[in-house]
């Protein structure tokens, strides 16, 4: 049901259902804002705050989404991250005071959130090897970034640091102002608390089965 009710938002957005399209954006919010804040984190520091390029990648899902042709959740959220690419790398470009278009800036950024991405799914299911496994992780990237939403800001921010923006145990520790100690044990806790969310919101039977 979930398949069949996402498809057919997508489908209603693309025929220009703005209702249809405002859901979705809903639906993912969480996830590019977690996705544009790892970015800022390594390149822009403090530099661009994360809700103003969400908002200006809506800006171009809004215009674009009728050239959209997929039909799944994991198929719209990589359109998203694509659009959400081009965003940033204009950004960085302003930034650094050149407008011409960089390619490879553009393939770093799309690299650099895979890489993100993937240490974070990872951190949640033990096992994302097989090209199943890895397109099952796509699929719930979306559910992680929303249930991330749903514990404690110090558990959220420990795990975002960790394995999003790529932090050792003592750079977080001083970004806290804890003990190395205690965030290695935060940490913990968090993951764990963040598979019990999941666990509830997609099924212990399947959650389980990616361990």
């Amino acid at each position: 049901m979930q398949l069949e009710h996402t498809t057919n938002l997508i489908h209603r957005a693309v025929a220009g259902d703005r209702d249809a399209l405002g859901e979705l954006l809903a639906r993912h919010h969480s996830y590019l804002s977690m996705l544009a804040s790892g970015q800022l984190h390594h390149r822009m520091q403090s530099k661009a705050d994360a809700s103003d390029l969400v908002q200006e990648t809506y800006l171009v899902v809004q215009s674009q989404i009728s050239t959209f042709r997929g039909a799944t959740d994991a198929e719209f959220a990589s359109w998203l991250r694509r659009i959400l690419v081009r965003v940033l790398a204009q950004h960085f470009r302003r930034f650094l005071g050149t407008q011409r278009r960089d390619v490879r800036l553009e393939e770093s950024l799309t690299l650099s959130i895979e890489t993100s991405s993937m240490k974070l799914r990872k951190s949640v299911f033990d096992k994302v090897n097989s090209p199943a496994d890895q397109l099952i992780c796509l699929e719930t990237a979306v559910a992680i970034a929303s249930a991330l939403d749903a514990i404690s800001e110090s558990y959220r921010q420990v795990i975002l640091l960790r394995h999003m923006q790529g932090l050792s145990l003592q750079e977080i520790a001083q970004t806290m102002s804890r003990t190395p100690d205690s965030i290695e044990k935060l940490l913990v806790r968090g993951l764990e608390k963040l598979k019990h969310v999941l666990i509830a919101r997609l099924g212990a039977t399947f959650f389980l089965s990616r361990g």
